[in-house]
């Protein structure tokens, strides 16, 4: 039997070997991978996942990401972009109303080791 980890490990290479439907970024920076993120242009949930290295936050990259995130799915889509923030993750949820995303009222819970609350974002193009 597989371990926690092993499973989740298991599953992202999965995801990353038949990616359907979305698209993985790495971010590089001096020859340096400092993050990556993950947008679904035909997914209802657009950008699934923008992740940087601690010491590579509030320096504007997490800002050019959002930017071309957005960029790409402009080219396809022409009504909402949406993405979940957990409620905990103060940080991420100010980044993207700094960024023109508002909560849209609409929460869910999630296991991840313990119960955690997601909120649904969304940027109107």
């Amino acid at each position: 039997m597989l371990t926690e980890k092993e499973q989740l490990f298991e599953k992202y290479k999965k995801r990353l070997t038949d990616p359907g439907d979305c698209e993985y970024y790495c971010v590089i920076y001096s020859e340096k991978m400092i993050g990556f993120f993950i947008i679904n242009k035909r997914h209802t949930e657009k950008i699934w996942a923008i992740y940087l290295l601690e010491d590579f936050r509030g320096k504007g990259f997490g800002k050019e990401i959002l930017d071309f995130a957005i960029n790409e799915i402009k080219s396809v889509e022409n009504k909402e972009i949406s993405l979940w923030v957990f409620e905990e993750n103060i940080r991420a949820k100010k980044f993207y109303e700094k960024n023109n995303f508002s909560f849209g009222s609409t929460k869910r819970e999630m296991e991840y080791g313990k119960p955690l609350v997601e909120l649904r974002y969304v940027f109107n193009i």
